[in-house]
């Protein structure tokens, strides 16, 4: 079937600062930025000067007060992040010059960079 062109609209390059995660949106959001940059340009944060590339994810429900981007845990299972509205579970992550890895994997090495209250985005 050939495209209407009078309902064609133009659709923009997207840029790497459009993958910026803005950690007040809510989880569910994230989560499909995330996903809609994935493999490219791949949706990132920062930790303190450090960028991260996120990989995947899956919003999650706490009950715990925080800031939006303040880490809430660390586990195995990947980190647990406030958003604005709802939290985020951050699964595979990519620190910069390094390769991608499962969070369990990073917290081996830097846990202490990923402890409960560090913020990310700032």
């Amino acid at each position: 079937m050939a495209q209407n062109n009078q309902l064609a609209s133009y659709a923009h390059k997207i840029t790497k600062a459009e993958a910026q995660i803005n950690w007040t949106d809510s989880a569910i959001a994230i989560e499909r930025i995330i996903r809609a940059f994935n493999p490219a340009p791949a949706a990132f944060s920062f930790l303190g000067n450090e960028r991260l590339k996120i990989w995947s994810a899956a919003a999650a429900t706490s009950h715990k007060k925080a800031t939006p981007g303040e880490i809430i845990s660390a586990s195995s299972e990947g980190l647990l992040v406030k958003c604005g509205e709802g939290c985020i579970l951050l699964k595979e992550l990519q620190l910069a010059g390094k390769s991608r890895l499962p969070v369990s994997e990073i917290l081996k090495a830097r846990s202490t960079s990923f402890a409960s209250g560090e913020r990310l985005g700032v």
